[in-house]
């Protein structure tokens, strides 16, 4: 499986082409970390759609995204969601973490306009109280037991501004129907 999983990353980081997407793309092997998916046009559309809809869910809570002073996405990875933000909201100051110390290293890198740092598996952060208008998390309390999600939710709202919009995916009553009886229960 292993030798698999790099033969598609050589042959993805070297034979595919971005679609002149003008973006730097982390390695095969990164995006591979975060989507189980070598191809960089999965990758890109993947990401242009997840900051399409952070965007839309924030007008629609009524806060103009071009006024926001400051953004977190928790669970960053190596960007494939803020990359777009960046580009799009040259005007906010956006910030990732991720307990990917090589993502974080990627993102510090190649996305420079951002602002990135390595957290550990619980809290804390190292930002004051109030710090960000917007936090969002994209398929990260999916990972966490339900402690950890405590702790994180505990976290983000104290590092969020009053008034501040906290979003979050987790998995939706589909993936709860391939559930057994025993793992609903808990």
């Amino acid at each position: 499986y292993r030798l698999r999983v790099r033969l598609l990353c050589y042959y993805s980081d070297h034979f595919q082409s971005d679609g002149g997407s003008g973006f730097d793309l982390p390695p095969a092997a990164l995006r591979f970390k975060i989507s189980e998916s070598y191809s960089m046009s999965v990758f890109l559309d993947v990401g242009r759609g997840c900051a399409k809809l952070i965007a839309e869910r924030i007008r629609e809570s009524g806060i103009e995204l071009h006024r926001v002073g400051r953004v977190l996405d928790f669970g960053c990875g190596c960007g494939r969601t803020i990359t777009w933000l960046i580009r799009d909201y040259p005007e906010i100051e956006f910030h990732g973490v991720d307990v990917d110390s090589q993502a974080i290293a990627w993102c510090r890198t190649h996305l420079s306009a951002g602002r990135f740092l390595v957290n550990t598996a619980l809290p804390v952060l190292p930002y004051p109280n109030g710090c960000f208008r917007v936090v969002y998390c994209l398929s990260v309390f999916t990972h966490l037991n339900e402690a950890m999600q405590d702790a994180w939710l505990s976290e983000l709202h104290r590092i969020l501004e009053p008034g501040g919009l906290l979003l979050l995916t987790v998995h939706g009553p589909n993936a709860a129907r391939g559930l057994s009886a025993d793992d609903l229960a808990t």
